[in-house]
């Protein structure tokens, strides 16, 4: 069967000469570069790679660069609610002295070499990142392929009575309830982690009605297929940004010894 997703979505940064050395170097206008990226979070499939920068062991210029693009794309972001202004950085790398006590944390699997499914990032927030960024530091070739869930082959696949299910507010997320999917025909989101919902029900929360556990079974039983959806490798220097209200993403198992190293971005904006 084929992929739902035919082409991964690139902006490739091109080397310039300078005229006084001659020498070939990276050029970036970030006014442009941050209205590629808006575009490309806005449509189908809401996701991009950058491609050109270097694998930079200095965070300092990601984080600089997804301030710039959050004050382009959100100019008049303003908020009062705590730190939800907060660009949140994370290096992403797998623990070896990650134990089996700690299955029962949901970021378990992000730092051990098992296969993450299908997911949004911060799920258990009252509303989550819009934007979720990804850099290659170092890549493990022989594992850890990103796979992509555009929510529009989510609606396109899964039958109507299963969507409104998924659109009921019962599906617990830390300590709240929240809908699966939301928004509008025109905006349809999409919020959802399994092992959130499941470490949520393994608490003082009610169970699920049975219609509402045979729709996450749908669900699932689609995001399990991914050899429908896009995957990919990330290269050193690469950054993925998603939108995170509109694309699931998931990787596949690392190798066991992996050196995978990745700086992750999480940040609110306007989209």
């Amino acid at each position: 069967m084929s992929m739902l997703t035919t082409n991964t979505p690139i902006l490739e940064i091109q080397p310039v000469k300078t005229a006084s050395t001659n020498q070939k170097r990276t050029t970036i206008s970030l006014n442009q570069l941050s209205t590629s990226i808006y575009d490309a979070l806005t449509q189908y499939p809401y996701y991009i790679i950058v491609n050109g920068l270097p694998p930079l062991q200095d965070s300092t210029p990601l984080i600089n660069l997804a301030h710039t693009i959050r004050a382009k794309i959100s100019p008049s972001f303003r908020t009062n609610h705590g730190n939800i202004g907060k660009i949140c950085f994370t290096k992403v790398y797998i623990s070896p002295q990650v134990r089996e006590a700690q299955q029962s944390v949901v970021t378990y699997y992000s730092r051990t070499h098992l296969r993450l499914p299908p997911h949004t990032d911060s799920s258990y927030m009252v509303s989550p990142h819009e934007i979720v960024a990804f850099q290659c530091i170092e890549a493990d070739e022989n594992g850890g392929e990103t796979i992509m869930v555009p929510i529009d082959d989510i609606l396109k696949h899964l039958d109507k009575s299963v969507l409104a299910r998924l659109r009921d507010p019962v599906y617990p997320f830390g300590q709240s309830y929240h809908r699966i999917l939301c928004g509008d025909e025109e905006n349809p989101l999409i919020r959802y982690y399994h092992a959130q919902i499941k470490r949520s029900l393994t608490s003082d929360m009610p169970p699920l009605s049975e219609e509402h556990q045979s729709a996450l079974r749908a669900l699932d039983d689609f995001l399990d297929q991914s050899h429908r959806f896009q995957k990919f490798h990330l290269k050193p220097g690469q950054i993925l940004f998603m939108h995170n209200h509109k694309v699931l993403h998931a990787r596949t198992a690392l190798s066991p010894e992996t050196n995978r190293l990745l700086y992750r971005l999480r940040m609110h904006a306007i989209l």
